[in-house]
């Protein structure tokens, strides 16, 4: 079932409905849980670049959710030393 289909499910709709809201039941995925894991290797998609916070989240949304998905790549991003160092602007790290 695709994510897309949770909201229409006769037998899913309103624990969707819930989750949405807030974790339910108690249930919920924590920060340090597996989300950083699937960002990060989402993040680093090649080895040889690290994508940008749109890219990795089209990446994520296709087969993942979870709310405040772009915040949570976000936070991972701009913690990344790899792209801090890439992108930096006040020191070159080129040739």
């Amino acid at each position: 079932m695709t994510k897309e289909l949770y909201e229409y499910d006769d037998n899913f709709t309103s624990t969707f409905a819930s989750c949405l809201k807030k974790p339910f039941d108690g249930f919920y995925l924590p920060q340090g849980s597996i989300k950083k894991l699937i960002i990060k290797e989402s993040h680093e998609g090649d080895p040889m670049d690290h994508y940008e916070v749109d890219i990795t989240l089209s990446l994520l949304k296709k087969k993942n959710y979870w709310p405040h998905m772009r915040v949570d790549i976000q936070r991972h991003y701009y913690k990344c030393i790899t792209c801090l160092q890439a992108k930096s602007k006040i020191m070159s790290h080129g040739l």
